[in-house]
C-alpha cells in the first residue's frame, strides 16, 4: 500500500511540474499586459484543466470520473484551489512587489491543498 502512495505521489509531482509550468508561463505573459490577480486566475484555469486530465487518466488512474458527484467534487476542489492560489499570489506581491516569488508561495500552499482534497475525496 505505501509503494502505491509513494507511486501516486511521485506522479502527482510530475504532473504539478508540467502544470506548474504551464500556469507559471501564462502567468508571466499575462502579467505584462493585465493585472496580477486576474493574470493568476486565469493561469491556474488553464493549467488546471491540463491537471484535471492527466491527474484522471495517468496519477490517480480513475476511469469513472465521469459521474457529476466526481465532477462535482472536482469542482469544489478547482474553486477552492483557484481561490488559495489568487488570494495567496495577490497578498505576497501586495507586500513584497516581486511577482516570482508571490507565484512559488501561492502554488505551494495551493499544491499542498489540492492533492490533499484530489487524493482523499476527488479521486479516491
Amino acid at each position: 500500500m505505501k509503494k502505491i502512495y509513494k507511486d501516486k505521489y511521485a506522479k502527482f509531482i510530475i504532473s504539478g511540474g508540467f502544470s506548474t509550468t504551464i500556469d507559471f508561463a501564462i502567468y508571466v505573459l499575462l502579467s505584462n499586459f493585465i493585472a496580477i490577480n486576474p493574470s493568476k486566475a486565469i493561469s491556474i484555469t488553464c493549467s488546471t484543466v491540463f491537471a484535471f486530465f492527466l491527474n484522471k487518466n495517468w496519477v490517480f488512474m480513475t476511469r469513472n470520473l465521469n459521474k457529476w458527484p466526481a465532477l462535482c467534487r472536482y469542482f469544489i476542489v478547482f474553486l477552492i484551489n483557484l481561490s488559495v492560489n489568487v488570494t495567496t499570489n495577490g497578498l505576497v506581491f501586495e507586500f513584497t512587489d516581486q511577482k516570482i516569488l508571490a507565484f512559488i508561495i501561492a502554488t505551494i500552499v495551493a499544491s499542498l491543498i489540492h492533492f490533499t482534497l484530489q487524493s482523499k475525496w476527488v479521486f479516491k
